[in-house]
């Protein structure tokens, strides 16, 4: 079961990190739609999640999509081929259930720029493939392919699946640490900054109040 979406009413960074569930990325320009498409496809095979435009993927920042109207409806319409198309599939060959992808677009407060959501949400007990075979699992907060296009209809002992999956976990379990050690020193920098704007502001307050008794006491004497 995937997590319920936070509320991030006022806030301006994201409160999860990527993770199984959460997947951001900055904008949908630019952006091939293949690789959100396996994003999907890896969200499929696991618990589920969301995929988030419009946040910083290491700050966590919420800035939002620079997109028109336009370019936000057309992105949708391609994410919505993946029911109409057969882009993604059941590895049983079956067509997915409407259910599984879902896709809102959300107004930032005090601003035109909006964030898109994608949800996905997994049939119990399925899993699933590109049209052309590729299969990715989700790994901590990447994606990993465990069958590539060009190895469609190759049989796999259970040693060799279980010898692919040991790998990608050691792999993206050092990749996932190298982000959580990047995150914890952008934090310890933020808060560091934080207490030296404290200790300024502490700093005035301690002098502050004899000038603006000084100026009070001026103020009245020139009244009476």
């Amino acid at each position: 079961m995937i997590p319920k979406f936070p509320s991030i009413k006022g806030l301006r960074k994201f409160p999860a990190m990527e993770d199984l569930h959460f997947e951001f990325k900055g904008g949908i320009k630019g952006r091939p739609i293949q690789k959100v498409y396996e994003t999907i496809l890896a969200l499929l095979n696991g618990d589920g999640g969301y995929i988030v435009f419009g946040v910083h993927d290491t700050s966590r920042t919420i800035h939002g999509v620079f997109a028109t109207d336009k370019e936000i409806d057309q992105f949708i319409l391609q994410i919505d081929r993946i029911n109409h198309s057969g882009i993604i599939v059941k590895t049983t060959g079956q067509k997915i259930s409407t259910q599984c992808i879902s896709v809102k677009v959300m107004n930032l407060e005090f601003t035109w720029k909006k964030l898109i959501i994608i949800t996905v949400v997994p049939e119990l007990l399925a899993n699933y493939t590109l049209s052309n075979g590729k299969v990715v699992q989700r790994i901590n907060a990447s994606n990993y392919c465990t069958i590539g296009a060009n190895e469609v209809g190759k049989t796999f002992t259970e040693e060799e699946v279980q010898e692919r999956i040991r790998f990608a976990t050691k792999e993206l379990n050092r990749k996932y640490l190298t982000y959580l050690r990047t995150s914890h020193e952008s934090y310890k920098k933020e808060i560091a900054r934080k207490d030296r704007h404290i200790e300024k502001l502490e700093r005035k307050l301690a002098t502050e109040p004899i000038s603006w008794y000084s100026w009070l006491k001026k103020i009245f004497c020139s009244r009476h």
